[in-house]
C-alpha cells in the first residue's frame, strides 16, 4: 500500500504545475467573508490617503466667510444621523443629508478641516448613534472620506480661478457631487457582492437612481444655503426649512415603497395558495414569498396533525 508521501509524488509525477493565476484564485477562495471586506476597505483607505495628501494644503475657496471646524463636525453628525434605508433582502442602501455640510465645507472650509471635520462628525453617528459593528464601521468611514476626496479633487480641478459663486462653481460642485454618488454606489455595491449578496440590475438602477435625484436635490438645497450664507450669513437658516420636508419626503416615499411591495407580496401569497393544485406546492411557493416579503434567511413551517 503505498504512504501518503509516494501516492503524492506520484499525483504531481507528469503534472505541470498549476499557474499563478489559480493559486490566486484559490487564496482568495479560501479567505472568509471579513477578510475580503477588510482588504477592501484597507485598499480604499489608501487611495483615501493618497488623494487626502495631495489636497491637503489647499486654501479656503471664499474669502469672506468661514465655517469653523466645531460647526462642521455637528451639521456631519446631523447629516449620517438623519438616513432613509431601503432594504433589498438581507441589503441595505441608506440615502443621507451629507450632501449639505459637504457643499457647505467646499465653499467655507479648507480641504483639511473639511475632511477631519467629516471624519470626526460620522464616526460620532456611526459609533454612538447607530452603533455599527466594527467592520461596517470602518468601511463605512473609510468610504466617506474617499468621496469627500474625490469630491473635493473634482471641485477644486473643475473650478480653477473662476467665481466659485458663479456658474462655474455651481457646475464644479454639482459635477463633484455627482461623481462622488456614484463613487459611493460602486463601493457599496462592491461591498454587498464581495460578502454574499447580490442586487438585480433592476435594484442596481433603481438605487442609482434615487441616490442621484437625492444628491441632486440636497446639493441645490446647499447651492442656496452657500449663497445665502455668503451674501447675509444670518439668513442661512432660512435653507433648514426645505430639508426638514425634503428629509420628511424621503422617509414617506421609503416607507410607502415598502408597505407597498409587502402588500404585493401577500397578495402573490394568497393567489399561489389558490392557484396550486396540490398542498405541498402551495406551502412551498408560500413559505418563498413569505421569506421574500419579511426578508428572512429562513422560514419553517410546522404542520400540525390534530386527531378528529
Amino acid at each position: 500500500m503505498a504512504t501518503r508521501s509516494e501516492t503524492m509524488k506520484r499525483a504531481m509525477a507528469g503534472t505541470a504545475m498549476p499557474s499563478s493565476l489559480p493559486r490566486w484564485r484559490s487564496a482568495i477562495a479560501r479567505t472568509t467573508v471579513q477578510q475580503r471586506v477588510w482588504v477592501l476597505t484597507a485598499l480604499i483607505i489608501a487611495i483615501a490617503a493618497v488623494g487626502a495628501s495631495i489636497v491637503w494644503g489647499y486654501e479656503t475657496i471664499a474669502a469672506n466667510q468661514r465655517i469653523p471646524w466645531w460647526i462642521l463636525v455637528p451639521l456631519f453628525y446631523l447629516g449620517e444621523v438623519t438616513v432613509v434605508h431601503i432594504r433589498f433582502k438581507r441589503n441595505t442602501q441608506s440615502f443621507s443629508m451629507s450632501e449639505i455640510p459637504l457643499v457647505l465645507g467646499l465653499f467655507f472650509a479648507s480641504p483639511a478641516v473639511l475632511l477631519l471635520s467629516q471624519l470626526t462628525g460620522n464616526a460620532l453617528a456611526l459609533t454612538f448613534t447607530r452603533r455599527q459593528p466594527l467592520l461596517k464601521m470602518v468601511f463605512n468611514l473609510a468610504q466617506f472620506t474617499l468621496v469627500n476626496v474625490v469630491s473635493v479633487v473634482l471641485f477644486h480641478g473643475v473650478l480653477g480661478g473662476a467665481d466659485p459663486f458663479g456658474a462655474i462653481g455651481w457646475i464644479a460642485v454639482i459635477g463633484a457631487v455627482s461623481v462622488g454618488n456614484i463613487a459611493a454606489n460602486v463601493l457599496v455595491h462592491t461591498a454587498i457582492r464581495i460578502t454574499g449578496g447580490r442586487l438585480t440590475r433592476g435594484q442596481i438602477a433603481e438605487v442609482l437612481l434615487l441616490s442621484t435625484l437625492a444628491a441632486a436635490v440636497n446639493t441645490s438645497i446647499a447651492l442656496l444655503a452657500v449663497t445665502l450664507f455668503e451674501l447675509r450669513p444670518t439668513a442661512v437658516w432660512l435653507a433648514m426649512l426645505p430639508l426638514a420636508v425634503l428629509y420628511g419626503a424621503y422617509r414617506a416615499y421609503v416607507g410607502q415603497k415598502q408597505e407597498r411591495s409587502r402588500l404585493e407580496a401577500l397578495y402573490e401569497i394568497t393567489r399561489v395558495l389558490h392557484a396550486s393544485p396540490q398542498i405541498d406546492m402551495a406551502i412551498g411557493a408560500a413559505a418563498e414569498n413569505i421569506q421574500q416579503t419579511f426578508e428572512a434567511e429562513r422560514v419553517d413551517i410546522l404542520l400540525l396533525d390534530y386527531p378528529n
